[in-house]
């Protein structure tokens, strides 16, 4: 049977027919394989004057693998012998050499190193590193299974390694498990990177080959369309789902089956094939498997990040391997069959539109440049340098040392590093592994300098040069060459000096300023400079736990480089959140950023501005960091907490406004800052303007799709609105969209709470704990505070008094520390005071093992909670010495004004008890800004200080706090189950307010509401009695 004219493939055997085919020439077969060499190595004998065959190892398509002891370095090696060279053709030689040489700059413990790429005796061959163990495919059949903590271990090596590759621009392109080795040590090492894609080309499979394993190959290998790392994230999908369920996701009986399955079928969720798979994990394995690349994990790293939580929520003995006899390599499938590899390419060519969507979401139209600077002096941006060394990172060291000498003269107004990666990530490039010059000319245009500097290292034998070009940014015309040389790596920071006289003198109109050595401002060590510039790039990706790893190691290497201790004490403080959190221990950040200052001499004159400004915000003095923001930016120095500094102080005076106005500001800066679109939102939230609001929340998502505060804030403020099922379906997205964000359960419970809907929300809760081991303790507190907003007192106090022990299982002591308060609180709202006044001295002792230095403001909170049970006994004057007590504490062990609020929240319900309500209301008025945000006995004694004064209006609003303001819940001087009770209890306190202005059809409605709510009650909650009796009153 003949094929059609019009074929692409053939009817019977499914081979592409080439239609560059001459007539008369055979068509490639797609059972095609590469033959394998034809030389064999005996044990004993010499390869290449230097290889002692030691056993043959495995024999595939390309050839035979051997262990052999390379007598020129002394060491065990593999030693992979190649078809021979009149089956390759010289461009797929060429092409093989190069990929190889990509591959071999990939150095990392979860990758096996490749060698070389040489000819000898007539054959060629590749040289590896040895590893002795057995390969994940060999595992895998042995068990059957692994356990998803076992299979979240391996995942994540394979991730790192994996994650190094894609960064110097290797893509694997054949992962499976044959390719990933499980060494002695328990590590994983990912095989054969370069190869797989070495051998796509025509030259070696034929035209409309594709080189990949069909079982593990993404839909776009399939197809024949461009790839990058995220197929690599699709077979690392399958490969997951093969570890967790003991088979593949498609299997067929032909390669081209398979690959249609792939590219067209959907796979069977694996938790119906493995029950014990917890939720996320399978969501995040569904996610890596998506068919469109551009819904999978975009990078080896964000990956990582969620299985990391997963493995949080993973016991521990889950997640070592099964003990296993030591193997040799002989072991790891080293075939490469092509009946198996090679499928047709379906020619498809897709383009990909990100940035462009990304564009129009946060405007609409492409950013403008940036005006300008002022202050007449030149303006520079120091771009990129090309890295031809065999020291990789080096290029970013030279832009790091240039970017710091150049600022130190007064004549130059050089453009951050920080601002720059901004605009690569408007422009979607942050993660471009090289910078060209179109690209290097737009962001310095952004930028709105007028010259930018790039350049080039290169070794060349001994010596190594460093060559750099000023370009005007509007002309693209080289205005000058600097050159510099060294004989070492170490002789960079030399060179950068010697380019910093040249390029400034330059700019600088002749004058030279000499004498700027940036070793003095900085550090004299390589291994410490790349630690520290490793760090600032994850810094910038708000990877802080990676950044201070990084961080600790460069100042382990130089004890005195100061800015590596400023920058570790932000990443040792997280967030800047921390340092309004009054329960977050600040001495280890401030302990370090002791050191920045010891060695403050050896940093820039702006770098010292940044370390006074962290200072400030460690001591929680939001004022002065203010000033020191200013400071920064009137020297336009956009250091990275700057205008959050001065955001923050405009949200602490509730300048709402003005914190409008500097948000806007810093998003015109940097149109992908999210800290300035969250402020922006929570700023217009303050003012009521719900809709701007979220406005703002839907760019911060859309810039920053995988940060967990995004759809966090936009859950918040939807409630915070009232808007229920806005908030449910923002914790339901977060959860669709990032499978490991697992406590978005638990938001989507609490947002079912908030709609009367306790039982959905219950339901929520036990997911989390089932699939979640270490949320355990948390998913039994919510359980109880679902209860407790139902009025079924009895069950939430079961739940509320599993969760401490809970916590205490999974060393959470912090977590440990308030379920004992909340527990205590539960106990008074219940009129049990023995038992509150015992859980309040509990947490008190818990506190005592997780706070490690002299911070402890548990005494505090412990007296808070104390003089409120005395008053619930109308013990008044034991009420007033824990309030005084409180300021003795302050006092006594130096803590900030802030915490001040502990005694005035108490004072206030002490004048309640004395029936002065003025005095409450003027008390409350002390109290700082961050109570108002987020205390609820704040908003409930300022509610009956107001409605004892006939004030129903403003007492009705203090009770609407309780609808919706989940930070009374969540944050700072936060009480759950206080917020929850309250809940509980809104719809009857309005209904009272409701019937004291007349307004009988609304008083009606809440009681109605409340009534819903208590359908299940425990029996005896006076305020379900009364709310039947006002009913029947109004005529229902």
């Amino acid at each position: 049977m003949e094929n059609p004219p019009e074929s692409t493939y053939c009817g019977k055997c499914a081979t592409r027919l080439d239609s560059s085919r001459e007539p008369g020439e055979p068509l490639p077969s797609v059972t095609q394989t590469l033959h394998a060499a034809p030389e064999e190595l005996g044990t004993g004998s010499t390869f290449a004057g230097r290889y002692q065959v030691i056993e043959e190892l495995g024999a595939g398509g390309m050839g035979r693998v051997y262990k052999v002891h390379d007598t020129k370095i002394g060491e065990k090696i593999a030693l992979k012998l190649l078809r021979s060279e009149a089956t390759l053709d010289r461009n797929s030689l060429e092409r093989f050499s190069n990929e190889l040489k990509l591959a071999r700059k990939v150095r990392h413990k979860n990758v096996c190193q490749m060698f070389d790429l040489g000819e000898a005796e007539g054959t060629r061959y590749i040289t590896m590193e040895y590893v002795r163990g057995e390969d994940l495919r060999q595992l895998i059949r042995k068990v059957g299974r692994l356990s998803p903590g076992q299979a979240v271990a391996v995942a994540r090596q394979v991730c790192d390694g994996l994650a190094e590759a894609h960064r110097l621009g290797v893509v694997h392109r054949d992962l499976k498990p044959q390719n990933i080795m499980l060494d002695e040590d328990g590590n994983a090492r990912i095989m054969d990177f370069g190869i797989a894609r070495s051998l796509s080309g025509e030259g070696i499979t034929g035209a409309g080959a594709f080189i990949g394993t069909p079982e593990y190959m993404s839909p776009e290998q399939v197809e024949g369309k461009d790839v990058d790392e995220r197929s690599d994230i699709y077979s690392l999908g399958v490969i997951l789902y093969e570890m967790v369920t003991g088979r593949r996701p498609f299997d067929g009986e032909t390669a081209l089956s398979i690959a249609h399955k792939h590219k067209y079928e959907t796979p069977e969720d694996p938790r119906k094939l493995a029950a014990e798979i917890p939720d996320s994990l399978a969501r995040l394995i569904l996610k890596c498997l998506q068919k469109d690349k551009a819904a999978r994990y975009e990078s080896a790293q964000a990956l990582n990040a969620d299985l990391a939580l997963i493995e949080g929520g993973l016991p521990t003995m889950e997640k070592a391997l099964p003990k296993r006899k030591s193997v040799t390599t002989r072991d790891i499938t080293v075939t490469f069959n092509l009946k198996r590899l090679v499928v047709p390419a379906l020619a498809v060519l897709a383009v990909a539109a990100a940035v462009i969507i990304l564009v129009k979401v946060i405007g609409g139209k492409k950013p403008s440049p940036a005006a300008p600077p002022s202050s007449g002096k030149a303006s520079l941006a120091v771009m990129y340098f090309e890295n031809q060394t065999e020291r990789p990172g080096l290029d970013k060291m030279a832009v790091t040392l240039l970017t710091t000498n150049l600022s130190r003269n007064e004549d130059l107004e050089v453009t951050s590093t920080q601002r720059l990666f901004d605009i690569l990530k408007l422009l979607g490039k942050q993660d471009a592994r090289t910078i060209e010059r179109s690209l290097a000319t737009e962001v310095a245009t952004r930028a709105g300098v007028k010259t930018m500097l790039t350049g080039s290292i290169i070794q060349i034998g001994g010596r190594i040069r460093l060559t750099a070009e000023l370009i005007d940014v509007k002309t693209g015309s080289i205005v000058g060459t600097q050159i510099e040389d060294g004989t070492k790596y170490d002789d960079l920071f030399a060179m950068v000096d010697g380019i910093t006289e040249q390029v400034g003198k330059q700019l600088g109109g002749g004058k030279s300023v000499g004498g700027l050595k940036v070793a003095d401002v900085t550090t004299s060590s390589l291994e410490a400079l790349e630690q520290y510039q490793k760090a600032l790039d994850l810094m910038m990706r708000w990877d802080n736990p990676s950044a201070a790893n990084l961080l600790k190691k460069a100042v382990e290497i130089d004890p005195k480089f100061a800015m590596a201790y400023a920058y570790l004490a932000m990443a040792q403080l997280s967030t800047m959140i921390s340092v309004f959190d009054p329960y977050t221990d600040l001495t280890e950040a401030k302990n370090t950023l002791e050191l920045a200052k010891k060695y403050s001499d050896r940093a820039t004159a702006g770098e010292r501005i940044v370390i006074q400004m962290t200072e400030a915000l460690l001591n929680r003095d939001i004022t002065n960091a203010a000033g020191f923001g200013r400071e920064l930016l009137a020297r336009n120095i956009p250091a990275k907490w700057a205008g959050m500094s001065i955001l923050n102080e405009h949200w602490r005076r509730r300048e709402f406004q003005e914190g409008i106005r500097m948000a806007k500001k810093m998003i015109e800066n940097d149109p992908t800052a999210g800290n300035a679109y969250n402020g922006l939102a929570y700023c217009y939230a303050y003012l009521n303007d719900y809709p701007a609001a979220i406005a703002a929340l839907n760019k911060y998502i859309a810039v920053h799709p995988d940060d967990p505060n995004t759809y966090d804030s936009a859950w918040e403020i939807s409630l915070w609105a009232g808007k229920y099922d806005e908030a449910f379906r923002y914790a339901d997205e977060a959860l669709r969209t990032h499978p490991a964000w697992i406590w978005y359960e638990g938001h989507a419970g609490l947002a079912l709470i908030h709609k009367a809907q306790g039982e959905a929300a219950r339901e929520r809760f036990r997911r989390l704990e089932r699939d979640s081991p270490a949320w355990r303790g948390t998913a039994a507190f919510y359980l109880g505070l679902s209860y407790l907003s139902d009025g079924r007192h009895r069950e939430a106090q079961t739940e509320f008094l599993r969760a401490p022990g809970l916590a205490q299982e999974n060393g959470q002591k912090r977590n440990e520390m308030m379920y004992w308060f909340f527990l205590g609180e539960a106990f008074l709202i219940q009129g049990n005071v023995g038992q509150a006044l015992a859980k309040f001295e509990g947490a008190e002792k818990a506190s005592a093992q997780y706070y490690e230095h002299d911070f402890n403001p548990v005494p505090l909170t412990r007296r808070l909670y104390a003089g409120r049970a005395f008053l619930r006994q109308g013990r008044i004057d034991q009420a007033v010495s824990a309030a005084e007590e409180i300021s003795r504490v302050i006092k006594d062990r130096g803590l900030p004004a802030e915490f001040l609020d502990f005694r005035f929240l108490l004072e206030a319900e002490i004048s309640l008890a004395q029936n002065k309500p003025e005095d409450a209301l003027r008390t409350l008025g002390r109290a700082s800004f961050f109570a108002r945000h987020s205390s609820p006995h704040f908003w409930r004694a300022k509610a009956a200080a107001e409605e004892i004064q006939g004030r129903w209006d403003l007492a009705a609003d203090c009770y609407r706090k309780f609808l919706g303001i989940i930070t009374l819940a969540n944050e700072e001087f936060y009480d759950p189950v206080r917020y929850f009770y309250e809940l509980s209890m809104a719809d009857y306190n309005l209904g009272r307010i409701a019937e004291k202005t007349g307004n009988a059809a609304a008083a009606k409605d809440h009681y109605q509401k409340f009534l819903e709510r208590m359908r299940a009650a425990d029996p005896g909650i006076p305020e379900v009695a009364d709310a039947r009796k006002r009913l029947a009153a109004l005529g229902s």
